[in-house]
């Protein structure tokens, strides 16, 4: 779309009159601005803008940047609402104006970093009682993501946003989008932290997971071996994560319908949980019923529905009759036993 020229020309000259005038002023105002043109211009989450200001403090500092129209509270009527806290924004030409004065000053690297370390300590670890948080701090992230920043910390700040944003497309079941942000996760966190450290091998079982739901059975099967061999060696073979990367790589065996390798790496995961984690742990139970259903796509019904009760009575007892996974195993359950008598009959 065209710009009117008359238009930006005014926008930029308030800019240079306000700005100027607030920066010997009201530092404070200044600064707020500066870090707030850093994120994506619009839907701006107050929580990310207190940079250690208490609650009196950061209104001062708006109160300025909002009577001079640098910036505007925002209108909420998108589902975010749920994400109780105001939003700001800025015109584009605002932020335009900002920007450029940062890097006349030489300062961008500064808010640059300072952005980034923001977004790294606000953003969500993706799980689904996040993601209303996720969805409002998701185009920040992306516009810090961007930023070249060479240092060690700020390259490990992009890591753990990275992982994050990653966990949640996953679950949000946009695997394109955390396909692409998994792969430079994967390599921002093997060149800071090395391929052998529990944080990459974290990621790279993400990936794994990622490239399992998108049908890409055999690269994920490499992810999820890599991940597991790390945490063999770094962890031990019996530690909960090594478990848990074990399961993730029978699950992906199972999709390509190779039941023997799945059967056996699901046999070793759970007897390794009965004895880590006890009979009862939530992840035994679920490893007994991931058995099950190997066994099941093996035509073995009768193993599968023993084994699939047992999982069921040990569900009902430790987690309830009402929860979702001990209500899914029922179903299963049932369903199995009216197979089985149809082919009797």
């Amino acid at each position: 779309m065209r710009r009117d020229g008359s238009v930006s020309d005014a926008v930029i000259t308030t800019w240079q009159i306000s700005f100027e005038q607030i920066r010997k002023t009201r530092p404070a105002a200044a600064e707020l601005l500066l870090l707030m043109a850093m994120f994506d211009r619009q839907g701006i989450p107050e929580s990310i803008l207190y940079a250690g200001r208490d609650r009196i403090q950061f209104e001062d500092a708006v109160a300025p940047l909002t009577s001079s129209s640098l910036i505007k509270a925002q209108n909420m009527k998108q589902p975010e609402q749920q994400v109780r806290e105001h939003l700001f924004e800025m015109h584009d030409l605002v932020q335009l104006a900002t920007t450029k004065w940062l890097e006349v000053q030489k300062q961008v690297g500064r808010w640059q970093k300072t952005s980034l370390q923001i977004i790294a300590t606000a953003f969500p670890s993706g799980q689904h009682e996040t993601w209303a948080a996720c969805r409002v701090l998701l185009p920040h992230a992306r516009k810090a993501l961007g930023y070249v920043l060479e240092e060690t910390e700020a390259k490990l700040d992009r890591a753990r946003i990275t992982d994050n944003t990653v966990f949640y497309f996953l679950l949000a079941g946009e695997y394109a989008a955390a396909e692409q942000i998994g792969r430079t996760a994967v390599a921002g966190r093997e060149e800071v932290l090395g391929v052998e450290h529990p944080d990459t091998l974290t990621i790279v079982s993400h990936l794994g997971w990622v490239l399992e739901r998108q049908g890409k059975y055999e690269e994920a099967e490499a992810m999820h071996w890599q991940a597991l061999e790390g945490y063999r060696k770094v962890l031990g073979v019996e530690h909960p994560n090594t478990l848990t990367r074990m399961a993730n790589l029978a699950s992906t065996l199972w999709s390509q319908r190779k039941w023997k390798e799945a059967e056996d790496m699901e046999i070793r995961v759970m007897e390794t949980s009965q004895k880590v984690l006890g009979h009862e742990h939530p992840n035994t139970l679920m490893a007994i019923g991931n058995l099950a259903f190997t066994l099941k796509s093996q035509s073995r019904d009768k193993e599968a529905i023993s084994l699939m009760e047992t999982c069921f009575q040990l569900q009902e007892r430790v987690l309830g009759r009402h929860h979702p996974n001990t209500k899914s195993s029922l179903e299963t359950l049932n369903e199995w036993q009216m197979e089985n008598i149809e082919i009797r009959v």
